[in-house]
C-alpha cells in the first residue's frame, strides 16, 4: 500500500489516529461505568506497594489493596473508581 498513488498526508494520518484514540478512551470509560455496580472476579497478577493488580474476566485492569500472598488467586472486587486504563476497587469478602 505504500507504493499506491494518492497517499494521504502524514498530518491526516496523525489526526485520524488521535481521533480513534479519543474514541477508544471514551468508549472504554463508558463501558467501565456500566461495569462499576457489579462485583468483578479478578485474577491477581502482581502486587506492589500494598496494591494488588489484575484483570477481570472481561479484561478490565483493576488495582485494589492487597498483598503478594494473593498473586494467582481469583478474588471478588467491587470497582470504586472506574477509570481507563486502570480502575481501582476493594476486595469483597465472601459472606
Amino acid at each position: 500500500s505504500s507504493t499506491m498513488k494518492n497517499q494521504i498526508s502524514d498530518d491526516v494520518k496523525k489526526a485520524r489516529v488521535r481521533n480513534l484514540i479519543r474514541l477508544n478512551n471514551r468508549l472504554a470509560q463508558t463501558f467501565l461505568e456500566k461495569e462499576k455496580p457489579f462485583v468483578q472476579k479478578v485474577l491477581v497478577e502482581t502486587c506492589r506497594d500494598g496494591w494488588a493488580e489484575g484483570h477481570t474476566d472481561n479484561y478490565l485492569r483493576v488495582k485494589f489493596p492487597g498483598n503478594a500472598s494473593t498473586i494467582g488467586q481469583i478474588l471478588s472486587v467491587q470497582i470504586t473508581e472506574a477509570t481507563y486504563p486502570l480502575s481501582q476497587g476493594i476486595e469483597v469478602l465472601p459472606q
